[in-house]
């Protein structure tokens, strides 16, 4: 009877233990990347694929990312593919990618595919997830296997840095170096986005002397065309960065984030170190960062420019085939005149005639 009881609870144990297994058992792909980034900063996103159950032979999907994220570049060292029939490939805020796993296939956890560098644009909430994916069971039939399509939310936020206002007295500026026998370190931006949109903020680091201020100047060098200037004067309250006072840690680092909603252009950036006590500026090492305008925008551009190049083109035709219409149309309604005028100088001659015969039938 004893046996028999223990039997029963085994089987019971058993039923339980595999049950439970299979529940758990899910086949997803999995999205790996920080929870939390900051403005300007880059970091990897990995794909997983979790087969636990059974071997899969084949994955396929579509990554869409919204927010303020971008990608950069993929990673496809060293996963479990063996065969890509189309290669992890960046289309517009998308990810593709379709692969395959010869016999016997895989078959376990966390079973790397490729990653992706991404770059956090601006302040919010990035979302990462599978619009479609398949994972295709080894049974010969190809059975999409998979569970269910993975999501991953990122929180991008703005690092906190305090930028000083710019003095009310103004600072000379030296082009000569003054002969102190101090050394000092002049500052040099050694971070920063080569282009970025206008609704994105501008991020510069950079290192100079501890401790000292920096003087960020920034310069529009772009030659804008006659569309860009008219689309400029329309935007009012865009922001255009000029300067910027901050004030180096005891490593000497900086770092600067400009105002939304910036003024497209391309600016030329300049580190001073500033001396309080000489009222001086030392210019540093620069950088250049473009900041485009929307797509929309440079459509706008571009229609006004074609405009601008048009309307003077066609009034300058307008012009040439007026002129000689308008002379041909001159010399008509002149021949006209003088056809009339010669008209009326034979009706006048014939009149002057006919008196005349009247004049000598009479007498």
């Amino acid at each position: 009877m004893k046996s028999i009881f223990k039997l029963f609870i085994f089987i019971i144990f058993f039923n339980l233990y595999f049950s439970t297994s299979s529940v758990f058992a899910t086949e997803n792909f999995v999205i790996s990347a920080p929870k939390e980034v900051s403005v300007g900063e880059s970091f990897n996103v990995s794909i997983f694929v979790n087969s636990p159950s059974q071997a899969i032979n084949a994955v396929s999907g579509v990554i869409g990312v919204s927010g303020g994220v971008t990608f950069s570049k993929i990673n496809r060292e060293s996963n479990i593919i063996n065969f890509w029939t189309s290669d992890p490939k960046i289309v517009g805020n998308q990810i593709r990618f379709e692969g395959i796993v010869l016999n016997p296939g895989y078959q376990g956890n966390n079973g790397f595919i490729f990653s992706a560098s991404m770059v956090a644009r601006k302040e919010g909430v990035a979302t990462l997830s599978f619009s479609e994916g398949s994972i295709l069971a080894n049974d010969g039939l190809g059975s999409n296997v998979i569970d269910y399509l993975s999501s991953l939310a990122i929180k991008i936020k703005v690092p906190s840095i305090k930028v000083d206002p710019i003095p009310q007295s103004p600072i000379a500026i030296i082009t000569t170096d003054e002969v102190t026998g101090k050394k000092v370190a002049l500052p040099v931006i050694t971070d920063y986005p080569e282009s970025i949109d206008h609704a994105s903020r501008a991020y510069i680091r950079g290192k100079g002397e501890p401790n000292a201020l920096t003087k960020l100047t920034f310069k529009d060098v772009s030659v804008k065309s006659l569309g860009e200037q008219f689309i400029d004067s329309l935007q009012p309250k865009k922001n255009k960065p000029t300067e910027a006072l901050i004030k180096n840690d005891e490593d000497g680092f900086f770092q600067y984030l400009s105002a939304e909603n910036l003024v497209a252009g391309a600016y030329n950036i300049t580190p001073f170190l500033v001396d309080e006590e000489q009222q001086t500026q030392k210019p540093g090492f620069g950088a250049r960062i473009l900041v485009n305008n929307s797509p929309l925008v440079k459509w706008l551009v571009v229609l006004i420019n074609v405009l601008a190049l048009l309307i003077p083109v066609v009034c300058l035709l307008i012009i040439i085939y007026f002129i000689p219409w308008y002379s041909r149309l001159r010399m008509k309604i002149l021949n006209h005149k003088i056809q009339l005028e010669d008209e009326q100088l034979k009706l006048s001659e014939k009149e002057i005639k006919k008196k005349e015969d009247n004049i000598n039938l009479g007498a």
